[in-house]
């Protein structure tokens, strides 16, 4: 008995010389006792009995555990260290499908849905988060992002051609970014400039949202101007109101009163800028007004009588006029002692 060779120099072992059971390399398998090489995107199984799919964007494997070359080379590679039977898009392209579809310009990797990383100096575009745009300032020209000429301008089509504005308070004039009026802002995407709704408003930052008040006697409550309370005014930041000085009703600062609460009655206090007092002749304040001293008072100040006529004293219901000290009685022109020194009131 002699052996004899297989026919087929592919075949490792046949029962007749025409007749193979085993094939050497393993992306081979028998047909019709013949090796044959699998098609494309399989690999030989159960000792080359059949042809086994690898997985879906692998062309050539030995197993479902292992590819050697995926269906193009160009924008895949084989998934080392997540599914090495697989393949995966290279870095700047997304899967779609079955391919691999390249990165839009400027994003270095993505996915489906948006850039995962941008070129340097640029940002991912919020209005289309799979795109990348210059920062703001700069413009995408000469394959890189330059700087806009006018250092307000946020975004910038050309060099020197801004088309948005980085201060709400400015707008597109030829071009160029400008600041609006006084109680003026910023409207139409920056195209031009309208008026404040509140008529003091001297800055605001939409027709409603005021910043600041114009006149000094108004503060900023919440985002309306509103006038001070009275005896107020507006502190510098505008933003709440301070006491003018005393007996001052309208004032610009605590040391400038403009009108004293009784300008008939009060002069201003040149000892105490800001501040009025009751005149000379009129020394007692009795909450609205200055008045003379009461009757029977011979000096008095704001808060009352200080000295009364004989045998009187201060009324303490109406500390501004006298009244008979206890013991004696009023006998409609004086005080007169009660007979009885023993009396306390007669």
């Amino acid at each position: 008995m002699t052996c004899s060779n297989c026919t087929d120099s592919g075949c490792l072992s046949c029962n007749a010389t025409d007749q193979c059971s085993q094939c050497i390399e393993n992306d081979h398998w028998i047909n019709e006792f013949s090796c044959q090489y699998c098609p494309m995107g399989q690999y030989s199984d159960q000792n080359g009995k059949t042809c086994t799919d690898c997985k879906n964007l692998c062309d050539w494997c030995n197993s479902t555990d292992y590819c050697m070359s995926c269906i193009n080379n160009d924008t895949m590679e084989t998934d080392i260290n997540g599914d090495p039977g697989n393949c995966k898009c290279k870095i700047g392209f997304y899967l779609d499908g079955g391919s691999c579809l390249p990165c839009s310009d400027n994003c270095l990797d993505c996915n489906s849905t948006h850039c995962l990383a941008c070129v340097e100096g640029m940002s991912h575009d919020v209005d289309d988060l799979f795109n990348c745009t210059c920062y703001n300032g700069t413009y995408f020209g000469n394959s890189t992002c330059l700087n806009c000429t006018d250092s307000g301008c946020a975004q910038c089509d050309d060099e020197d051609q801004c088309s948005l504005c980085k201060n709400e308070f400015q707008y597109i004039d030829t071009f160029t970014c400008t600041d609006c009026p006084g109680g003026e802002y910023s409207d139409n995407n920056g195209i031009s400039c309208s008026s404040c709704s509140d008529s003091d408003c001297i800055s605001c930052d939409g027709p409603d949202k005021c910043d600041q008040c114009g006149t000094v006697s108004n503060y900023l409550n919440g985002e309306i101007c509103e006038p001070c309370p009275s005896g107020n005014f507006s502190n510098q930041d505008g933003m709440t109101c301070s006491d003018c000085g005393t007996f001052c009703d309208v004032c610009t600062t605590n040391s400038t009163c403009n009108t004293c609460k009784s300008p008939d009655t009060m002069e201003e206090d040149l000892e105490n800028p800001g501040s009025c007092k009751c005149l000379d002749n009129l020394p007692y304040f009795d909450g609205s007004n200055c008045l003379p001293c009461g009757s029977h008072c011979e000096d008095c100040d704001l808060g009352g009588c200080k000295v009364c006529d004989g045998n009187m004293q201060p009324d303490s219901v109406d500390p501004n006029n006298c009244t008979c000290e206890s013991s004696s009685f009023w006998n409609g022109t004086w005080c007169i002692p009660c007979s009885d020194s023993n009396c306390e009131k007669c």
